[in-house]
């Protein structure tokens, strides 16, 4: 298998050096009788490991070195006078190139030739009398399998490297020191409205307004002259609306360390900078509605029981600041003594199933004052579960007033119930 190389059909290349050597044309600074020592030249052909071979107009093979015979597999005898492509490389006539290198008048051209596994490229040369007649030509094969094996290897590393930027939703570009695009990946392409290899060459400037584009750029020097990557948000224009990326950039360099370029990274973080501002007016809602609120709102960590959250109610209803009571367990200073070994077993189990006695009910309680004393508490309980822990919420009141109201109800209802019972006289309600 062989295919031409576009050569030198009409140049002459190394061509003058080969009449003059092997020619025999003359040439003053050869040594004496170098030319016409056949086993001279036999040394010379034999020491060099490409293939040679000499062929004349009919493409007889005349001369073979010990290369050429290796590879042929054969003696130079049985080479000899032979058509070359019967010999090698073999095929079904002349290489192309040596064709119409004999057609030009003068043998120049280069061939790919493929030998099995092997790949070579033929050089033929001319060979000439005096009077410039075309003689013989002259082959070199050189292998170059492993330099082929190689660059196909880098082809289809850089095609992989090309599908997986390519197959990226972020966008990636890099950029020449003059801050020159060079290459991208598809995604960034595709927000710009062109295909891949159309960026090359061109500048922030044809896609972006001038302010956004000199800030870019004015980027990429800052870089370049400190030698250092930059992890930053920033705004950036895509379908005409101004969204918000994460942009990382990092200055290139080559092997003498050198700078060559920017190599930038960027995606879109608009959603999750929407999400962060609507979570950050839902917490601060939250607080404003936890601070203002006349109820007591405490949360704990389930596993530790520890206050994880305290608001200004339960500050007033249980005598504790916040900074005296997060971080500390909730049963250790509010639950009565009484009950706190039974508080502790409860809230064992609450930490591994997220059940127990008061969640999701509403119940009266007793609980204890920072002064020591027992008042009566109504509380609600929630839970919620934050990467597989359990939290507790409750809402609690002082319902010291209601109990008091209610004892001195039910005393009223008792004494009108004794009056009725032992009137000795009719009344009349």
């Amino acid at each position: 298998m062989s295919g031409r190389i576009p050569g030198q059909c009409e140049e002459r290349g190394d061509q003058d050096e080969i009449d003059k050597y092997a020619g025999g044309g003359g040439n003053p600074a050869q040594p004496e009788g170098m030319a016409m020592n056949p086993e001279t030249w036999r040394y010379i052909f034999d020491a060099i490991d490409a293939p040679i071979f000499l062929h004349d107009q009919e493409y007889r093979v005349l001369l073979a070195n010990r290369a050429y015979c290796r590879e042929a597999g054969v003696a130079e005898a049985d080479a000899l006078n032979q058509p070359y492509w019967e010999v090698f490389p073999r095929g079904d006539g002349p290489l192309p190139g040596c064709q119409d290198a004999l057609d030009c008048g003068h043998v120049g051209n280069r061939d790919e030739v493929s030998v099995g596994e092997k790949l070579f490229i033929s050089t033929g040369y001319a060979v000439r009398d005096d009077q410039g007649k075309l003689l013989y030509s002259l082959h070199i094969l050189s292998d170059i399998t492993a330099q082929h094996q190689a660059e196909t290897a880098l082809r289809q590393s850089e095609a992989e490297i090309r599908l997986l930027l390519d197959t990226l939703p972020q966008k990636i570009f890099y950029k020449n020191r003059d801050s020159v695009y060079v290459a991208c990946n598809a995604s960034y392409a595709r927000d710009l409205g062109i295909a891949s290899g159309e960026i090359q060459g061109r500048s922030d400037f044809d896609f972006y307004p001038q302010e956004l584009a000199e800030k870019y750029r004015a980027d990429d020097q800052r870089l370049l002259a400190a030698d250092q990557s930059e992890d930053i948000e920033e705004t950036y224009l895509q379908d005409g609306q101004e969204r918000w990326v994460h942009t990382v950039k990092t200055p290139m360099r080559d092997e003498k360390g050198e700078p060559t370029g920017i190599l930038g990274i960027f995606w879109d973080v608009t959603k999750t900078r929407k999400t962060e501002q609507a979570l950050r007016q839902s917490e601060a809602f939250l607080r404003a509605t936890a601070e203002t609120a006349r109820d007591a709102i405490i949360t704990l960590d389930g596993k530790s029981g520890a206050i994880t959250a305290w608001n200004h109610a339960a500050e007033a209803i249980f005598g504790y600041s916040k900074e005296e009571v997060i971080g500390r367990v909730l049963h250790e200073i509010l639950t009565p003594p009484r009950f706190r070994e039974a508080s502790r077993v409860g809230m064992a189990h609450f930490a591994t199933t997220g059940e127990g006695g008061a969640v999701g009910k509403t119940l009266e309680l007793v609980a204890v004052h920072k002064n020591g004393t027992e008042f009566p508490i109504e509380l609600s309980l929630a839970t919620m579960n934050i990467d597989g822990q359990w939290f507790a919420t409750g809402i609690a009141r002082d319902i010291t007033e209601r109990k008091k109201m209610e004892f001195e109800l039910r005393e009223t209802r008792d004494y009108l119930g004794n009056l009725f019972d032992y009137a000795n006289a009719p009344i009349i309600v």
